[in-house]
């Protein structure tokens, strides 16, 4: 296929392209040099055809900064007063007849949006570029911190010597853990992101003293971060948890698991999940000590900690609200530092 010709010349080429950005790339079907329909020159016309699907693909690009009437204020009973007040005051003003129905229709809506405006106010949706920051927590500290991550990062791609790399893990750690970033955006980060990451499927976990030892070193890792400390202050974790009023990720992990476990129970028959909780596979199982069923380790979860035998475990895991309210008042467990 060639773009160019010179009948001259006799000559040819493909110098003509269709510049596509990456997230249509893939939505290209074909690309063709069309003759005959170039105007006094000597290039043919490129056509390139595209087919997607659904939505139009997101562009990247500068983000919009949108105003829009705070109209969950209307919530609170001083500014809903208002509103009516400034409502009743602008259909005062109203004429009687208007004309046709889009022209009163135009009245009745400037007037409902005129008196939103003036009680509720408005507010700022969105990222806004080169505008004030739409999150608390990016201040001048907080961006001159990862602004110095970054520079250090170039460094150490750069050298790649070994104090390039000290100095940029220490620039990393300084942003992680700015101080200026404010500890509710920190547990929202924990709550949000780190959890859920590090607890990932645990419903059927089978929990050993090394995983919780694992789990519990990997909270609170965080969570002193969270609070400023270090292993060197010696402070408990009961202590920081209480400061920050988180619960105990251990303690989330098995409510999560014996609630699991009260819903494969009330599960009707029929129900492959549990189906397969009620199963008795035959057969022998391998030579050596066998690993530890899910089935076997929730049951003396539920006795360890609430005191339920394994005869009675599915009685009272059938009563929904029993059930609820035990785990609701499941204890921690003892904090061993």
């Amino acid at each position: 296929m060639c773009t160019w010709h010179q009948d001259t010349l006799g000559r040819s080429s493909m110098i003509d392209f269709v510049v596509v950005s990456s997230d249509l790339r893939p939505h290209v079907l074909d690309t063709r040099a069309k003759r005959g329909a170039e105007l006094s020159t000597d290039h043919h016309l490129v056509v390139s055809w595209l087919r997607w699907w659904g939505r139009m693909p997101v562009r990247p690009g500068r983000p919009k900064r949108i105003v829009r009437v705070c109209w969950e204020r209307l919530a609170e009973s001083p500014v809903r007063e208002s509103f009516n007040s400034h409502l009743r005051e602008s259909f005062d003003h109203v004429p009687g007849e208007a004309g046709d129905i889009e022209s009163e229709w135009a009245m009745f809506h400037a007037s409902i949006v005129k008196a939103a405006d003036q009680s509720c106010g408005r507010k700022v949706v969105g990222a806004c570029r080169g505008g004030n920051p739409r999150t608390r927590w990016w201040t001048p500290a907080v961006r001159d911190a990862v602004k110095l991550k970054k520079e250090s990062y170039r460094t150490f791609l750069a050298c790649g010597t070994p104090e390039a790399a000290g100095r940029y893990r220490q620039a990393k750690r300084s942003a992680a853990v700015a101080r200026e970033l404010s500890r509710k955006a920190k547990l929202s980060i924990y709550q949000s992101i780190y959890v859920p990451a590090l607890t990932y499927g645990h419903e059927l976990w089978v929990m050993t003293e090394r995983t919780r030892s694992r789990v519990q070193a990997a909270e609170m890792s965080f969570l002193r971060r969270v609070a400023g400390l270090s292993l060197r202050d010696r402070v408990r974790s009961s202590v920081i948890r209480e400061e920050l009023g988180v619960d105990p990720l251990l303690l989330r992990v098995e409510r999560s698991q014996m609630r699991w476990l009260g819903h494969l129970v009330r599960m009707p028959p029929g129900r492959l999940p549990g189906e397969v909780f009620r199963a008795r596979p035959t057969g022998r199982r391998p030579r050596g000590r066998p690993r530890t069923r899910w089935r076997d380790y929730v049951s003396r979860l539920a006795w360890e900690r609430l005191g339920i035998p394994q005869e009675e475990l599915a009685e009272v895991a059938g009563e929904r609200e029993v059930w609820a309210s035990l785990l609701r008042l499941l204890p921690p467990r003892p904090d061993p530092g």
